[in-house]
């Protein structure tokens, strides 16, 4: 290993500051935050669960080497980075940091400075809904500047949760790596790495990143969430990376990396709305062009965008939830092949042949995948590439590509498996327990279950491990060791169970069994397996019974579903005693149900009678209507069975699931240990019970959620029990036995449920010096131990040392003090650290100054000095009077090791104190006297206490401290949660981020620092809300056009914060803009509003303007009923919207037209309001829309047409029309016309004409093509009377009729005797006939020329003859017409009346 990476490797990687541990010394500090001179983590194995979810495994030569490192989250929070070693060709774990408070999703690595490793980034969920990212270099793995304690990403209200989605890398070309990151609130992040911070503090808010994209906004897709799907690629020809990015929802998008600019976005679920979980993107030259593809994984496929391309898409419907990207150029051709991990734990190899995806491999990686696992491809330090991925297990695998249709299984981490470098515990889970020897050395096993259902025996020297057992049925809980059938050989006792697991309905769930396993040569085999018992939580072995053989005590329980629907439960729970009879194991005892689980289970003689008794715990019952209590209760052996021993203790919690006995103050006698669960609000408590009877000792609560992890030892060895408890957060701490209150060492959190379930044993497991404890968890097993201190520095303060100057301070002296620190250790120290107190440090004292010393480098305080075993160093520091108050204080210095790493792993003695009384000069107290310039406000509404009438006897002379303009005193201020500084200011400006009566604490100091009493200022706090909006007519139906008053006077501001303004949707598509009381409004068809509260009106987007019918705009005004100004119009109460025409307001107000076609419809109105602040607040509230105010319009009843029939005759283009017209003469041009005809309600366009003609006989005159005429012109040739009559239709039906008379005189042309124009009978008959041959001859030569048959003639001269045969009148030359072929016919003139025959 690189040297520099040993020597970094040992720093503490803590989640506040740092990095962790990489070897067994270095995790002493790895794993403890306090230590008392013997708590040091030795070993640990298992890698966690969940392994490499969402890619968050890489392999990389981070430490340049020249060989891979391999490096993973998993989803307890831990990051693990595995070294390789080439002797047994695999890799060994070197880093392991401390719980990072969430799982590690995220990862990236890149180089992102000037040194030559790598750097990782690590995307991990913090606490609750707050994620950070860590960048840590390569090979010192210590945090790099700016990311020591990870930084979270803050959008002000909230922040980032899961900042799973990392890219790294140069995106803006200034040759400098930005980070991209992409979480759960659907923003893309990019951050400068070097600085990724503006303002103080560890978070990045939006407006110091260089990107803060709303991928929601972008895409129109809406509020996007986990957008974990990120990547850089070069995805087209220009120089500059682009950024992809893929969502939850199924959004893809493509920004280029310079510019920001969105090149493209595609909806992968196609706009379905389905979620399509796109949470993982890759980019990869696929094809060989120097184009990247892009990747983007679903679950029900594989979508590649050839180049990048939107538009140029292949996809493997084969292939799901494939979120397990890499990508290498395996086989050695121009391209890159794609490596693929699915959910179900296939691999694939695959490649992108033309328009197609091949798959070249695919094989079972042996486990599931459904977290996300990833994968990642190792090319340094094998022939070979290596494929690596991780599983839900924990268990993680590499495979050898040897070609590119043959892999070979490489390595994997499975115990046994990998020459002992590691081993997982498959599925964590591991609580049960124990140590013990088990063959035939003189180290003890370490025994831990997992929650694959598997036992491991790991050898307590070497850690090597001996024995792994096929799967059990459930998870092993509870693990017990001991000679079960007096062979002289030990046994492994097996309960299992799933805690938590119902039995349901079908009577499935709930189960439980007990194995008994025994030496068989270098293994164990399956002594003994029960049928179902229930589910078994804890196991314990002690002889009960006074036989030859120990008993095996179990606790067992489940909660039954009776009835899901109605939630009907029952809680089951027993005590069984199980024995071996000489051939076999069977059940010797039970309790019998009890009514509650019970999970916690030990034994011995907490009544000191001589004989072993069972201590159990129970749950207690916190279902709906019930809220008993957990209960600790004690079995002994009577007669043939066994009843409860004294009386049952009531642990006012429920899970009372931690139960240990022990001789714990080393009075000869045990008592009883448990740790329970909450109770509602209520703490989980540690309890200590007198073992005879009953009463309980000692208790405190524990702020975590449960402490079932519980063990009485001598740990340290020195003749004394410790009390041992874990946490369910995976704290361990340790109390002294004889007084328990009294704090010894404690652990950072290992994992969760630390020792949960009887998961913690103590015994010298290497038979060799100090004790050892193993403690299981949610995913480890730990090892910790007494050994390691000796060859440490051991800094020292001695309390008796501490001495100070003047003997007798008073307040306004400075106080020299004098310290002396000590190193007891084996190991010489010359970098060391003094900070001095006043009051307990670890108890909330105040820092007074510190002493630092650095005996390496030159111009050091006097006192510096390195230190050896045994010697000390002396120095002062000064107290000075300005700092001091009067009165007793406790005067500590802390010694401290400062150098890197830290060496020193005893810390009980580093710190100590001296008395000292400082005399207290006689002053005054001040008096406080202050006023606010108001007492009800709004949130976030600026107030200012004024404190100016403040004074002091001494200090201002009993005058108010504002007489001369300055702040003689200092002041402080209490309000919302917090207090100020010491301030100089009698002024102070406040504000309340939420609602409600308020305290505000003011007090005054004096030059002594002597306080005021607190003067307290009650103010109420109101919180904005929202206006409502009523809309009110005059009217709520009207004909059509009728104007609608609209009054807005009921709408109303609850909280009367503001005055309001309004917009109006008349529910046609015609809207107002935002108008108040005595402002002018336009009105506008198809208006679009956007942005909150609201919104506003977007000009220039479509919207048109409301005219009337001359083109003027149409203006309204919000006008006051009572306004002087329209007064005379006698509205009334009310607040209405008016029409304004040639600048006055009319009573007029919102007008309705009907659409064409519509007799009918209803018009819904609302309106919204909105609150008016003319200070700028950005706080003010719109309602929304008041509820609909139906309108009806609808047509009028139709008033009928006026028709308006007139004649006349233009002389010298001079006319004159009436409905009489007399003058008229043959021959002259008559005009009629119907222009006066109109429509009182409608359009006279849209007027309909209808003439007839009837001569003096009563004759009709056919006008042919005149008869719907408006005007048309007629020429009578027979005197006589003409009477036109006209008949108007308006559109809607209805008509009118007018008559206009016209008499027509003879002009004096003579026209001959006999008949009135000389033509006889016989005459008009001939020209009739001719009339008929010529049309008959016409039809004829149609025919003919048409070439056609009698058929087609027939057609033709139906076209031809349906038409009247017209003739003139030879008497009036009037037209008669002919329409029948009737021969002979008597036909008449319609004007003149002569009759005719026509015979041909």
């Amino acid at each position: 290993m690189n040297p520099a990476k040993a020597v970094a490797l040992a720093i503490v990687f803590l989640i506040s500051a740092v990095s962790s541990g990489i070897n067994v010394e270095a995790a002493n500090d790895a794993r403890t935050d306090t230590d008392t001179g013997y708590l040091s983590e030795k070993w640990h194995t298992g890698l966690g669960t969940g392994v490499g979810a969402l890619n968050s495994i890489k392999t990389a030569d981070i430490d340049i080497d020249g060989e891979d490192e391999l490096i993973f989250g998993n989803s307890q929070g831990y990051v693990h980075i595995l070294d390789w070693d080439s002797s047994n060709e695999g890799w060994f774990e070197t880093f392991h940091t401390v719980d990072m408070g969430g799982p590690v999703k995220g990862m990236e690595i890149a180089q992102i400075d000037d040194d030559p490793q790598l750097e990782i980034a690590i995307g991990y969920n913090w606490n609750a809904d707050s994620g950070k990212v860590k960048i840590i270099d390569g090979i010192s793995l210590l945090a790099e500047a700016n990311w020591s304690s990870g930084v979270s990403w803050s959008h002000t209200q909230w922040t980032e949760g899961w900042p799973y989605g990392l890219a790294m890398g140069d995106l803006d070309g200034d040759e400098k790596a930005e980070l991209a990151m992409s979480g759960d609130r659907g923003f893309l992040w990019v951050v400068d790495t070097d600085k990724p911070e503006i303002y103080v503090g560890r978070d990045i808010t939006y407006d110091e990143a260089e990107w803060y994209v709303d991928l929601g906004a972008k895409t129109s897709g809406g509020n996007l969430e986990n957008t974990w799907g990120l990547t850089f690629g070069q995805f087209d020809e220009d120089e500059a990376t682009e950024v992809a990015v893929g969502s939850k929802q199924g959004w893809v998008a493509v920004f280029d990396g310079q510019t920001e600019e969105m090149q493209w976005k595609y909806d992968m679920d196609g706009s379905s709305g389905a979620d399509s979980l796109c949470y993982s993107l890759h980019a990869a030259d696929l094809d060989g062009n120097g184009i990247d593809e892009l990747i983007v994984p679903q679950q029900s496929k594989i979508t590649v965008f050839v180049d990048g391309d939107r538009d140029e898409r292949v996809s493997d419907n084969d292939v799901k939830s494939g979120y397990g990207l890499a990508s290498e150029n395996l086989f050695g051709n121009s391209n890159e092949e794609l490596v693929v991990a699915d959910g179900s734990g296939n691999i694939r190899i695959m490649g992108l042949s033309g328009s197609s995806l091949t798959t070249y491999q695919e094989w079972s990686g042996g486990f599931p995948m459904n977290t996300g696992g990833g994968v990642t491809i190792s090319m340094n330090g094998h022939d070979d590439p290596w494929i690596v991925h991780g599983s839900d297990a924990g268990i993680v695998r590499a495979w050898e590509v040897t070609s590119q249709t043959n892999h070979a299984l490489a390595w994997t981490s499975e115990a046994g498996e990998n020459d002992n470098l590691l081993a997982t515990l498959e599925g964590g889970s591991n609580y049960g327990v124990d140590m013990a020897n088990l063959d035939d050395d003189d180290n003890l096993e370490i025994v831990v279950g997992s929650g694959s259902g598997r036992i491991y025996v790991f050898d307590g020297a070497t850690y090597e491990t001996q024995w792994v057992s096929p799967q059990l049925d459930k998870i092993p809980i509870g693990i017990a060791i001991g000679d079960l059938d007096s062979d002289g050989n030990n046994d492994i006792a097996v309960t299992t169970g799933i805690p938590g697991e119902p039995k349901g309905e079908d009577g499935n769930g709930g189960e439980g069994y007990l194995y008994v396993f025994e030496r068989n040569g270098d293994g164990f085999t399956e002594a003994f397996k029960s049928g179902n018992i229930d589910a078994s939580l804890g196991v314990t072995i002690s002889e009960l019974d006074g036989t030859n053989h120990p008993e095996i005590g179990i606790a067992t329980g489940y909660l039954e579903i009776i009835e899901a629907t109605s939630g009907t439960t029952e809680l089951h729970g027993a005590v069984k005693v199980w024995g071996y009879g000489g051939s076999s194991f069977s059940q010797e005892w039970t309790s019998g149900d009890i009514g509650q689980i019970v999970g916690g289970i030990d034994s011995g003689d907490p009544d000191n009678d001589g004989d072993n008794e069972l201590v159990v715990g129970t749950g207690g019952d916190n279902r709906e209507g019930s809220q008993a209590n957990a209960e600790v209760r004690v079995y002994q052996r009577t007669g043939g069975s066994y009843s409860l021993d004294g009386s049952v203790m009531n642990t006012a919690r429920y899970t009372a699931y931690g139960i240990d006995v022990g001789d714990l103050n080393g009075d000869g006698t045990e008592e009883i240990i448990v740790g329970t669960g909450e109770k509602g609000e209520n703490k989980p408590r540690l309890i200590i019970y007198d073992g005879d009877s009953h009463a309980e000792d000692y208790s405190k609560d524990v702020d975590t959620n449960s402490i079932w992890g519980i063990e009485v030892g001598d740990f340290d060895s020195d003749g004394e029990a410790e009390l041992i408890y874990g946490t369910s957060g995976g704290e361990l701490f340790i109390y002294d036995g004889i007084e328990p209150g009294t704090f010894e060492a404690k652990t950072s959190a290992l994992s969760n449920r630390a020792g949960h379930y009887g998961g913690i044993a103590i015994g010298n497991a290497d038979n060799d010096g100090a004790m050892e404890m193993a403690v299981g968890s949610d995913a480890y097993l730990w090892l910790f131990t007494t050994e390691g201190q000796t060859n440490k520095p051991d800094l020292a303060i001695e309390g008796s040392e501490i001495s100070y100057l003047p003997e007798n301070p008073n307040e306004d002296e400075d106080i020299t003090i004098n310290l002396s620190i000590v190193n007891y250790g084996g190991a010489d120290t010359a970098k060391w650290r003094v900070k001095i107190y006043d009051g307990d440090p670890d108890a909330g004292g105040k820092k007074i100054t510190e002493f630092s010393c650095d005996a390496t480098e030159e111009n050091q305080r006097d006192g510096c000095k390195a230190l050896s075993n045994g010697e000390s160093a002396s120095f002062e520091v000064i107290w000075y009077g300005i700092q001091t108050t009067p009165g007793y204080h406790e005067i500590y210095g802390l010694a401290e090791d400062t150098n890197q790493p830290r060496q020193e792993t005893r810390f009980s003695n580093n710190k100590d104190y001296t008395i000292l009384e400082i005399e207290e000069i006689p002053n005054d107290k001040p008096v406080v006297e202050a006023t606010i310039d108001k007492t009800i406000l709004w949130v976030d509404e600026a107030a200012r206490v004024d404190a100016g009438n403040s004074y002091d006897n001494e200090t201002t002379d009993g005058e108010m401290d504002r007489l001369d303009g300055n702040a003689d005193l200092t002041y402080r201020y209490y309000f919302d949660g917090s207090w100020t500084t010491w301030v100089s200011d009698y002024t102070w400006d406040l504000s309340f981020s939420t609602p409600g009566e308020k305290e505000i604490l003011v007090q005054t100091r004096d030059e002594r620092r002597k306080e005021s009493t607190q003067q307290v200022i009650t103010v109420e706090v109101k919180a904005n809300t929202q206006p409502v909006a009523i809309l009110k007519s005059n009217i709520t139906e009207g004909s059509d056009g009728a104007f609608i008053t609209f009054d807005v006077s009921d709408s109303y501001d609850p909280d009367y914060r503001a005055e309001l303004e309004y917009r109006f949707n008349f529910g046609d598509n015609v809207f107002s803009d935002w108008v108040k009381e005595g402002q002018t409004v336009r009105l506008y068809r198809n208006a679009f509003f956007t942005g909150p509260n609201g919104g506003e009106l977007q000009l220039d987007s479509g919207e048109e303007v409301v005219r009337n019918e001359f083109g003027i705009n149409r203006i309204f005004r919000l006008m006051n009923g009572s306004n002087a100004a329209i007064a005379n119009l006698n509205l009334g109460e009310g607040l209405f919207l008016l029409e304004v025409v040639d600048s006055q307001v009319t009573t007029n107000g919102y007008n309705y037209t009907l659409p064409e076609l519509f007799d009918e419809k209803i018009f819904s109105a609302q309106l919204m309001a909105r609150e008016i602040d003319e200070s700028g607040a950005d706080d003010i509230l719109a309602s929304s829309w008041s509820p609909l105010i139906p309108i009806r319009i609808y047509l009028p009843e139709n008033i009928n047409p006026v028709a308006k029939a007139e004649a006349g005759i233009f002389i010298n283009g001079q006319g004159i029309f009436s409905d009489i017209l007399k003058s008229a003469k043959t021959g002259e041009e008559i005009t009629y016309s119907a222009a006066n005809s109109y429509d009182p309600d409608g359009d006279d366009s849209k007027l309909e004409y209808s003439w007839s003609i009837v001569n003096g006989q009563g004759f009709s005159i056919n006008l042919l093509g005149d008869k719907n005429s408006k005007t048309f012109n007629k020429i009578y040739n027979t005197p006589g009377t003409y009477i036109a009559i006209l008949t108007v239709t308006d559109e809607r039906g209805g008509i009118a009729t007018w008559q206009a008379t016209v008499t027509v005189s003879d002009s004096g042309v003579n026209r001959g005797d006999g008949e009135e124009d000389g033509y006889s009978t016989t005459m008009l008959a001939g020209i009739a006939g001719v009339a008929v041959v010529a049309l008959a001859g016409l039809a004829m030569g149609l025919k003919r020329m048409g070439g056609g048959g009698g058929d087609d003639f027939e057609e033709m001269f139906e076209d031809v003859t349906p038409g009247p045969l017209e003739l003139n009148c030879p008497n009036c030359n009037g037209l008669i017409s002919i329409t029948t072929t009737q021969r002979p016919i008597q036909v008449g003139c319609p004007m003149c009346g002569s009759q005719f025959v026509i015979r041909e």
